[in-house]
């Protein structure tokens, strides 16, 4: 049974357990090589899903001064199952419901196939370098506009 469970600084024993299983995934996701799990207390909203009692995938939306960024990540084992459009898609909600009007992002440039998850969820690119490019979603779906 697959579920998205929201994490705060209670229970990040569970981004711990994500790490652990994550594997070659963390050679694109480096967020928490140089962060604490405590980040998580910053972040607008964290949620990781879980499959059969296992973490299979991470995101969250992070606040940075005016610009909130999205981290996303799925295990290495579980790539190619849907569950990074899952979490986007939780991602994107969770930032409608909070009313946050633009989300960006960074990716390296080799990583394909995460670029096509996240044009095919209206982010566009804003800028690009050698190595990365910045993404940006901007909510056009805000209700409260």
């Amino acid at each position: 049974m697959m579920q998205f469970i929201r994490v705060d600084i209670a229970n990040t024993y569970l981004l711990e357990s994500f790490i652990q299983r994550a594997g070659a995934s963390l050679s694109t996701f480096r967020y928490f090589a140089t962060r604490p799990l405590s980040v998580v207390k910053n972040h607008a909203c964290t949620w990781v899903i879980e499959e059969n009692q296992e973490v299979e995938a991470y995101g969250h939306l992070d606040r940075e001064g005016e610009t909130v960024w999205l981290g996303i990540a799925v295990t290495y084992h579980s790539r190619g199952r849907g569950l990074g459009r899952q979490m986007m898609r939780r991602l994107i909600d969770s930032a409608t419901t909070l009313r946050i009007p633009t989300v960006r992002l960074s990716v390296d440039n080799s990583n394909i196939a995460a670029i096509q998850l996240y044009e095919r969820f209206d982010f566009r690119l804003i800028s690009k370098d050698k190595k990365s490019g910045v993404y940006e979603w901007r909510n056009e779906r805000d209700p409260y506009k």
